[in-house]
């Protein structure tokens, strides 16, 4: 499945980090450069805590301290906002890990580690960075000689290439699904694009749109004899009733738009399976025949000609021989 960024920032960095003879250093490093420390929590708080969370961990006298007669959440009138940030500060410290984290965002969405903590960083590593990028450059160096290339040759989504690029490394990604390696292109150079290359990429795709849009209207494919043009195409899969031979089209519903009353029909074409109808500002009653005449109900397929029911599984040839496989 697809690998949570951070989880993948966790790797990259773990396998750059020099090992040291105090592991115990090493690990306060990693966590600070994961934001992932208590002040690094504190970092990635970016939600205000409500006066009701706070009050609910203070303590009686506390609670009459900053509190209205210290039984209702609501703060004292004229209470400093020094005041409300050291009442709240108190709570924090007393909140579990699990509610902290209800107030921050993760790990790879802070924009960079405290400055505060880079000169412990440095220290430590034997770097001079001031932000992640800077970092992981300096540590791919010590250890390779340049900056480091992280490779995924079945890459899928794309989430390993788009963050190891976020932090700074070179990447080289593909994967033998056509879709996925253009889903990772799109990662790196569209959703990490700046404002210019987005807006060139806008200018390109009318031009592509302008130039499929006068094809399309040549070819006369989308309009009718009126001039009228389709606006969405609907369609499902079709299968074979075992029971009378008819081409079965299948859906759990009939019904395509509940605001605009709009339902499709199924009529038998007399011959070997059914013409599709769709009809808009029906009545009530017909929606909710529409909903009803589905041909897919239950783990079963409905044949309306033969008002047959067959399981999907008879369909599919399900077997129990053969290690369970399809035959």
């Amino acid at each position: 499945g697809r690998k949570p960024l951070v989880l993948v920032r966790a790797a990259i960095l773990g396998l750059l980090m020099p090992a040291t003879d105090d592991a115990k250093k090493d690990m306060e490093i990693f966590l600070k450069i994961m934001t992932m420390d208590k002040k690094g929590l504190i970092y990635r708080k970016t939600k205000s805590v409500p006066a009701a969370d706070v009050f609910d961990v203070l303590t009686s006298r506390e609670k009459e301290m900053y509190f209205v007669n210290g039984t209702s959440p609501k703060w004292k009138v004229g209470i400093t906002a020094d005041e409300k940030q050291e009442a709240t500060n108190k709570a924090w410290n007393r909140f579990t890990y699990d509610k902290k984290l209800t107030y921050c965002v993760r790990p790879e969405e802070a924009e960079n580690i405290d400055l505060s903590q880079w000169k412990e960083i440095n220290a430590h590593l034997g770097t001079a960075a001031e932000n992640l990028q800077e970092l992981i450059e300096q540590l791919g160096i010590k250890k390779f000689g340049h900056r480091a290339v992280v490779g995924d040759c079945f890459c899928g989504g794309g989430s390993i290439p788009f963050e190891a690029a976020r932090m700074g490394n070179d990447i080289f990604a593909s994967d033998l699904n056509p879709i996925a390696g253009l889903l990772t292109w799109a990662d790196i150079n569209i959703a990490g694009a700046n404002d210019e290359e987005i807006e060139n990429l806008r200018v390109f795709q009318q031009k592509v749109y302008e130039a499929v849009d006068k094809q399309i209207l040549e070819w006369g494919i989308e309009t009718n004899e009126q001039g009228d043009r389709a606006n969405s195409y609907l369609y499902c899969n079709e299968t074979i009733c075992p029971e009378c031979g008819y081409k079965l089209p299948l859906s759990p519903s009939w019904v395509i738009g509940k605001g605009t009353m709009t339902i499709a029909v199924l009529k038998d074409n007399g011959k070997d399976g059914f013409d599709i109808e769709i009809k808009s500002g029906v009545t009530p009653k017909e929606m909710k025949a529409a909903d009803e005449m589905a041909t897919v109900k239950g783990g079963s397929v409905y044949c309306p000609h033969c008002q047959r029911s067959v399981p999907v599984s008879a369909l599919r040839k399900d077997t129990s021989e053969g290690y369970g496989l399809r035959q």
